[in-house]
């Protein structure tokens, strides 16, 4: 089967020109310059239990959390051991566990211990059971992330210090990365722009994507705070939303709140880590939407987490789909220019959707770009991480396997596909697999430590304006013109143009048509010699490995580069309108070399 899309180049402008453009746009002088920031992922922030991304010699105060601590008890490892999630068919891993749990109270008590202790303890644990020596590295390979987290969730201690609850404490002011610092703070300068009264920008943090709802709250309040910003939790999750779906006698059934976070979340225990905060997430469900709703209308800025974006849809969309009034509550906000819709990882790939050129964008959910390729984009559930292990996997579908809702997800980013830790985890072909299998024109790809910012037109849908911000660079595939050919046995696309922003480039969407402008501190890169050797790569899907090999590109004077994987290969080619630009940028030392390109050529051969 062949597709093709209609080719329209975009365009390269004076700096001035894009500015004066994108400013008609706006067409509102209070209407935000930039209205979302779109991170990807890997913000390394230094905290009382993140010390690896702290300058020399953090201080906290010393009643911080520094650490997460569990404890062996035999009600415990019976509570484990009767769980429902052991299906009948885990039967041989459930006794093997509750054997070596045991084994581990008579080798070292009761004492609590750091996680990196538990793990290495489970690890090297050895037990006679009916005759069979068992091995807790062969026990722990096989075991589930499921069954782990059910393991680890119920061992977990609760932390106290003067019958206080232990918080986890971000410093910004510690941290070493400084591109993630200044995200931060940018999302509470956008927040305060855009605040109509006196008084510090209100930020609300949703930590619905997490498979533990409770357990980033003091994390991300700490840090939005640090900002300036008054940082508030808003406890908006999908087990909050079973039970407003969930009514007995006419009233949410608050009351099964643990129940849905194990069914929904796979999240055991949290009342007994968390009190006040399971506290806070009961006393919100028991108030309902319409006090929900009240939290998001006061607020300047809102800010969803990492984790899974599936999670975090379920929060803001009612079981047939329809918007929830918290999410018709943020839409409205955010339509109107008076609110800032932030995001990182799963928080960021949860705003695609919607409808841009009457054709509705879809919401990536999983998948490697070497199972995308060769078995392509399949409509469904992402699948359980760790299902291949308990054999679980829905029928057909590896672990891996390229997933997407074909409704999209939150649809507040209507232009394309959105997808995080881009570059870093070899993802560039997934996206434009998908891309190509759903008919969806344009897909952003927002590397770490990175932001994507977007400005909306009040008057013109289908027109935004870009910029990016941060450590490295946003990718930008674009299908009008590629034509891709689908034998069952074989897949190839060819003519997508790609495109590489970083750090300070803008970019104008207009009637549907992109218009590029690099930073004017980036130098053009000269004419490639189409004589040059051609660059290579031999494992162009791992980790960067593509990122680099098109790097080099941009910085060398060849024309084409070819990178290799297992039954695939991938071209990038310059062509006439191909366009790249260095340049480098001190945040702090050392010194970050940047090169951005546009209308990078990608033919995809599988």
């Amino acid at each position: 089967m062949k597709r093709s899309f209609s080719p329209v180049l975009p365009k390269l402008l004076p700096a001035l020109a894009l500015c004066s453009a994108a400013s008609a746009a706006t067409a509102s002088t209070k209407f935000p310059e930039y209205s979302m920031v779109l991170v990807g992922g890997g913000l390394h922030t230094c905290s009382s239990q993140s010390r690896s991304s702290c300058s020399d010699n953090p201080q906290f105060a010393a009643n911080t959390k520094s650490t997460e601590l569990y404890a062996l008890s035999l009600p415990r490892i019976r509570d484990i051991s009767q769980s429902a999630v052991w299906p009948e068919s885990r039967a041989e891993q459930r006794q093997q566990t509750q054997a070596i749990l045991s084994q581990l109270i008579l080798d070292f008590g009761t004492k609590a211990m750091t996680e990196e202790e538990l793990r290495q303890r489970l690890r090297l644990a050895k037990v006679e059971l009916a005759g069979q020596t068992i091995r807790g590295e062969t026990l722990y390979q096989q075991l589930s992330e499921l069954e782990l987290n059910l393991m680890f969730d119920l061992l977990q201690q609760p932390q106290l210090s003067q019958q206080q609850r232990q918080r986890e404490q971000a410093s910004l002011a510690q941290t070493k990365d400084k591109f993630s610092v200044e995200i931060y703070e940018k999302i509470t300068e956008l927040a305060g722009k855009v605040r109509q009264k006196p008084g510090k920008p209100v930020v609300l943090v949703v930590t619905a994507s997490s498979r533990d709802p409770l357990a980033a709250v003091d994390f991300y309040q700490s840090a939005f705070a640090e900002t300036g910003a008054e940082a508030r939790w808003l406890p908006l999750n999908a087990a909050y939303q079973a039970a407003q779906q969930q009514k007995t006698a006419g009233k949410a059934s608050c009351e099964q709140l643990p129940q849905y976070l194990a069914d929904i979340h796979g999240s055991y225990n949290r009342a007994a880590v968390y009190p006040d905060l399971f506290a806070d997430l009961q006393a919100f469900c028991q108030q309902g939407p319409a006090a929900a709703v009240a939290q998001i209308e006061q607020a300047d800025a809102i800010f969803f987490n990492g984790g899974d974006q599936s999670l975090t849809l379920q929060a803001l969309r009612l079981p047939d789909g329809s918007a929830s009034p918290e999410l018709k509550a943020i839409t409205a906000r955010l339509q109107a220019g008076k609110l800032i819709v932030a995001g990182t990882s799963a928080g960021t790939a949860v705003q695609a959707g919607g409808r841009f050129t009457e054709k509705t964008v879809p919401m990536i959910s999983n998948g490697s770009s070497a199972q995308a390729l060769q078995s392509g984009a399949v409509p469904a559930e992402a699948p359980l991480a760790g299902c291949e292990k308990n054999h679980s996997c829905p029928a057909e579908l590896a672990e891996d396997q390229l997933t997407y809702r074909a409704q999209g997800g939150l649809g507040l980013f209507p232009f394309g596909v959105t997808d995080t830790h881009f570059s870093e985890r070899g993802r560039e072909a997934r996206l434009v697999r998908l891309l190509s299998d759903t008919q969806t024109r344009y897909g952003f790809g927002v590397d770490e430590a990175t932001a994507l910012l977007v400005g909306f037109n009040p008057t013109a849908p289908n027109n935004a304006r870009f910029a990016v911000l941060g450590a490295s660079g946003v990718y930008i595939a674009d299908l009008a013109g590629a034509k891709a050919k689908d034998s069952g046995a074989a897949w190839t696309i060819s003519g997508v143009r790609t495109h590489y922003l970083s750090r300070d480039d803008q970019a104008l969407l207009h009637n549907g048509e992109l218009t590029l402008q690099f930073a004017p501190w980036k130098k053009p890169v000269k004419v490639p010699d189409t004589s040059a050797s051609v660059l290579k790569n031999n494992d162009i899907l791992t980790g960067d490995n593509y990122r680099q090999l098109a790097l080099q590109l941009c910085r060398s004077r060849q024309a084409r580069a070819e990178g290799l994987a297992a039954q695939a290969q991938l071209v990038l080619q310059q062509q006439p309108d191909s366009r790249a630009a260095l340049g480098t940028y001190s945040q702090v030392d050392p010194v970050t070399d940047y090169c951005s390109y546009q209308n990078f050529y990608l033919q995809i051969n599988r």
